[in-house]
């Protein structure tokens, strides 16, 4: 089975970003993430260097807030060849 996740964020506490991701990839199932700041700045980018050992995708940084459900479509629609898709919010 073939699952990704999309994380769409804007403003969040990089502690909470990082509890998110942890627990994210603690399950047994093999997840390919990708990360969607809708934050003005790509501060939170650097929390994601602490986790090269997992498969995270990409990290997109739009610069202005498009809505959660607009991170998640943008997400998806580079997502390819999955059974599932999981739309998660870090809080």
């Amino acid at each position: 089975m073939q699952l990704t996740a999309s994380l769409v964020l804007y403003k969040n506490d990089p502690e909470i970003v990082t509890q998110a991701i942890k627990s994210l990839f603690s399950t047994p199932i093999e997840i390919n993430l990708s990360v969607v700041d809708n934050s003005p700045t790509d501060e939170l980018k650097k929390i994601f260097d602490n986790f090269q050992e997992y498969d995270i995708d990409y990290y997109f940084n739009n610069g202005n807030n498009v809505g959660f459900g607009q991170g998640h479509n943008l997400a998806i629609t580079r997502a390819k060849n999955y059974d599932y898709h999981l739309v998660i919010n870090p809080d």
